[in-house]
């Protein structure tokens, strides 16, 4: 189930210190198809990074 208390996809973050101008890496385990990070990177940018960058360990290659 979802987390109380933290809204998903909602906004950009708004707590901590401010984003504007920084350039953010994340980093993932395991990539399966992506969704996360592209999530995570687009409520980045809305918060004002200038970048995001993905460093993940592994890929999971889907199959048809």
């Amino acid at each position: 189930g979802q987390r109380e208390g933290r809204p998903r996809g909602r906004g950009a973050p708004d707590a901590g210190p401010s984003l504007k101008g920084k350039v953010v890496v994340l980093v993932d385990d395991v990539m399966t198809t992506g969704a996360p990070l592209e999530s995570c990177a687009r409520l980045l940018k809305r918060a004002g990074c200038i970048e995001v960058r993905a460093v993940t360990v592994a890929r999971t290659v889907l199959q048809d």
